[in-house]
């Protein structure tokens, strides 16, 4: 019961902190303007990051495997 509590507030308090600073920082978010290049970077990124954490899946998935037999 605790525990299904503290994720409630911890999700709470998350997205408030968010919602906050996005609230205090909108017109220099509104203010950005992504160009091709811009967009080639933030894919190039998120292919990078994608690869990242699925690598680490693997190598989680693999470490645990070993270790239970």
């Amino acid at each position: 019961m605790t525990k299904q509590f503290s994720r409630w507030i911890i999700l709470g308090a998350t997205l408030f902190f968010l919602a906050k600073a996005l609230k205090d920082n909108w017109i220099g978010v509104t203010a950005i303007r992504i160009d091709g290049v811009g967009w080639a970077i933030i894919a190039i990124a998120t292919g990078v990051t994608l690869l990242a954490h699925t690598w680490a899946g693997w190598i989680w998935t693999w470490i645990l495997q070993e270790s239970n037999d």
